[in-house]
């Protein structure tokens, strides 16, 4: 007596065999693995406690200036170039995109003073300082405000005879208020059949490229066709834009002149009759 059997514990239990273990663990790993499953399903994260823990453990390990910084990280991002037209420096306009239509006159352009947030312009939008986006290319756009015009390119390369007030204005935002060029009278008769835009050979005016306006019957009535540039008027070599441009003004007071325009390749003498507007005018 006193001796116990080898399938009894030392107080006369049964001892459990291999298999029971091997059972008990099983049901006992379903048991938890179960309940881990139904604490997701209802939305609960079971393992939370311990990612909190470990991020307690970790913050209280970090320097007050460090914690400052990595907040610093995660800010929302300020847009940029916004305030723009209230800048006390006039701001250079950047193209960055385009998004051709059916003709240069449709489509988008991204346009603005910072190349990372430019804002996104139809094609005859007006822009902030007041120009319009008055044709889309693939490689450039053309921005005119009142008888001027200009090219803003994609890759920002240098634009000849941006030197003038009236035309740098047209591809910067900000400062000084825009100069009004002398021929941006709304009351020019001028400008109510033809819009005039400068050419430049360097530093110089060597023609007027001139486009129908909101009168385009009258411009066509005229001989005229869109591009053609005035190299000379009554024999006198364009030179300066200003002198020019009041030449032409006399044909809204009736009178003829004789221009000479390139036209593509060509080169040829047009004789303007300025009666052709004051009869426009009666009608």
């Amino acid at each position: 007596m006193g001796r116990s059997r080898p399938d009894h514990g030392p107080w006369g239990v049964p001892a459990p065999s291999a298999g029971r273990w091997r059972s008990a663990k099983l049901w006992l790993n379903l048991s938890v693995g179960c309940g881990l499953l139904i604490a997701w399903v209802c939305g609960l994260a079971p393992l939370g406690w311990r990612n909190a823990h470990q991020l307690s453990a970790v913050a209280r390990n970090v320097p007050p200036h460090a914690a400052a910084s990595s907040q610093r990280l995660f800010a929302r991002a300020v847009p940029l170039g916004n305030d723009s037209s209230v800048s006390e420096v006039p701001l250079v306009l950047h193209l960055t995109a385009t998004h051709l239509g059916r003709n240069s006159r449709e489509g988008y352009a991204n346009i603005g003073v910072n190349v990372l947030s430019p804002q996104t312009y139809r094609a005859g939008a007006i822009l902030a300082n007041g120009a319009r986006l008055e044709e889309i290319y693939a490689d450039f756009v053309v921005l005119t405000r009142d008888a001027y015009r200009t090219n803003l390119y994609l890759d920002d390369r240098s634009r000849t005879g941006n030197d003038l007030p009236a035309l740098t204005s047209l591809i910067t935002v900000g400062g000084a208020p825009l100069i009004r060029p002398a021929v941006a009278d709304s009351e020019d008769k001028l400008t109510e059949f033809v819009r005039i835009a400068p050419v430049f050979a360097g530093d110089q005016v060597r023609a007027l490229e001139l486009y129908p306006s909101a009168n385009a019957i009258l411009f066509a009535q005229l001989g005229l066709e869109p591009g053609d540039r005035v190299i000379a008027i009554d024999g006198a070599a364009v030179q300066d834009s200003r002198a020019a441009i009041g030449e032409l003004r006399r044909l809204t007071a009736g009178a003829a002149l004789n221009v000479t325009i390139e036209r593509g390749e060509k080169s040829l003498t047009l004789s303007l009759n300025g009666s052709i507007l004051r009869s426009g005018e009666r009608g």
